[in-house]
């Protein structure tokens, strides 16, 4: 699943493409153990997800390379830490690595697409309608 905050709506996507509205003000921390999800990855295989508790977030502002090798998949995490004027640039560091096996990345690009795809939605939701 994939977490993706819109103007105070908290909007949750999951792999199959749906998503649910929850008000940001309405959600709360539980104690208790989320409900378990029941879906199925690009292979078919069905999957059981279980959360117990909140999962650690870690902000990054993009990737800014990738690395496959004997089937792992390593993406280099980074953040802006400033820029250089002088030489018109971006100084980046390298802060966090994600390491997935590369049969992960179906289920990754899927994600992604489907947040893309909402992100365009909301986007032309957004955006004013010509008067005519």
């Amino acid at each position: 699943m994939f977490n993706m905050q819109c103007h105070g709506v908290a909007k949750k996507i999951e792999s199959n493409g749906r998503f649910n509205r929850q008000m940001a003000k309405s959600t709360r921390k539980s104690t208790k153990p989320e409900a378990e999800a029941a879906d199925q990855n690009s292979t078919g295989i069905n999957i059981r997800t279980i959360t117990p508790e909140p999962a650690e977030e870690i902000y990054v502002d993009g990737i800014g390379n990738l690395f496959f090798r004997g089937g792992v998949v390593k993406l280099n995490c980074y953040r802006v830490v400033g820029s250089d004027s002088e030489q018109n640039e971006e100084v980046r560091h390298h802060s966090h690595k994600l390491v997935m096996p590369t049969t992960a990345l179906p289920d990754l690009i899927r994600l992604l697409q489907n947040a893309m795809n909402m992100s365009r939605q909301q986007q032309s939701e957004d955006s004013p309608t010509p008067e005519t």
